[in-house]
């Protein structure tokens, strides 16, 4: 087993996502710190990112490259490497129906109560003005 490589760096700032996923895992550096660190040359690539026209081609990409290089080569689509946030995405698409649901409920129980209450108010109102005297047809122009 090799001894893990250890350097001494300086740190310029801290950049937070939020996310614990980036914010436990990743540091930026620069490419000619992270080539000294790993002992890659200037002209060898560790990692290859590719963008796709549609992303739902991105599956059979990813299985054509695990198929025509085989080990070591490892191909997998941004949905495996960052499984856990959209999980998380997802969730968030499914409850959100459900919480403006509750809020139209809410919304809708309160209008109800509002007019019921000006109803019985109205009614107190309109029977104080009958015993005043007045008529059916004025109780209705008011």
């Amino acid at each position: 087993m090799q001894a893990p490589r250890v350097k001494q760096f300086h740190i310029n700032g801290i950049f937070e996502t939020s996310l614990a996923d980036f914010d436990d895992l990743y540091v930026f550096t620069g490419i000619d710190a992270t080539r000294d660190l790993t002992s890659t040359g200037a002209n060898k690539a560790t990692r290859l990112d590719l963008t796709l026209d549609r992303v739902a081609r991105a599956d059979s990409v990813a299985a054509q490259i695990r198929e025509q290089f085989g080990f070591p080569v490892n191909a997998a689509t941004i949905y495996q490497v960052f499984s856990g946030l959209f999980a998380w995405v997802n969730l968030q698409e499914s409850i959100t129906p459900l919480v403006i649901g509750v809020i139209i409920l809410v919304a809708a129980f309160n209008i109800i109560s509002t007019l019921l209450m000006l109803m019985v108010e109205k009614t107190r109102e309109m029977g104080v003005l009958r015993s005043l005297g007045a008529s059916g047809k004025g109780i209705q122009r008011l």
